[in-house]
């Protein structure tokens, strides 16, 4: 059986048939996915920010809130991958679904095959060109396609907070992430603006991780915080 694709590992499934919601996990969790399933589209937004899932399984015809309308609230939320995964093979849905915000389109019934296939697409679609699977900041090391942080090729365990925090300024390196936009990628829209448990989860990966981390993890005060390659070297003043 194929492995999974690195840079997905967890996947929410959208779907309120209790059958399909077993074939999926029967399917996935044996290739390393972690599977979460939900029966009703309203229940998208609170599962995001608490699991963070790296892809959207979407049924469309769910009870209560249609699987377009929340398609719409998850992208006014996340730019996570979507495949919508429905029995409506109608051109006019798969256009509307496309124009929406979906990565893909997978009419049932379909082979495990075809699904993996399109899975690994998507991985490849989002991942920017050239991506390795490890980011380095001098002797900090990020994995990408699993959860591990390594100094001096030392692990250090980090709890799913501070590791999603490295990792999200790894994928930002040598960049500025605004404090906002880490505390939306990390712990969801709901803690904008809770600056101090942001604070208080640097500090422990800068203790966790020791001197290389209080030189490569910078603070721009009153602005965020960005994962440097190299610290600059001082210039010789006359």
């Amino acid at each position: 059986m194929k492995a999974r694709a690195v840079d997905i590992r967890r996947i929410l499934v959208i779907e309120d048939e209790k059958r399909s919601q077993r074939l999926l996990r029967a399917n996935l969790e044996p290739l390393g996915y972690l599977v979460e399933c939900i029966e009703r589209g309203e229940d998208a937004v609170p599962f995001l920010s608490q699991l963070h899932p790296d892809l959207v399984l979407l049924d469309l015809m769910l009870p209560g809130q249609s699987g377009f309308d929340t398609l719409d609230r998850i992208r006014e939320l996340s730019d996570v991958p979507v495949i919508i995964i429905s029995a409506r093979d109608q051109i006019d849905d798969k256009v509307r679904g496309l124009y929406a915000g979906a990565d893909d389109y997978l009419v049932k019934p379909y082979a495990l095959e075809e699904l993996l296939a399109r899975i690994d697409v998507v991985a490849r679609r989002r991942r920017p060109q050239g991506s390795p699977d490890a980011v380095n900041a001098g002797p900090i090391r990020i994995f990408r396609d699993h959860p591990e942080v390594t100094v001096n090729e030392h692990p250090v365990e980090l709890s799913g907070h501070e590791y999603g925090v490295i990792r999200h300024l790894a994928d930002h390196l040598d960049r500025v992430v605004v404090a906002d936009a880490l505390l939306t990628a990390v712990w969801g829209p709901s803690y904008r603006g809770d600056y101090g448990i942001l604070h208080v989860t640097i500090s422990r990966i800068r203790k966790k991780l020791g001197d290389p981390a209080r030189r490569f993890l910078v603070t721009r005060p009153g602005v965020g915080y960005m994962l440097i390659t190299r610290v600059p070297t001082e210039r010789p003043t006359d």
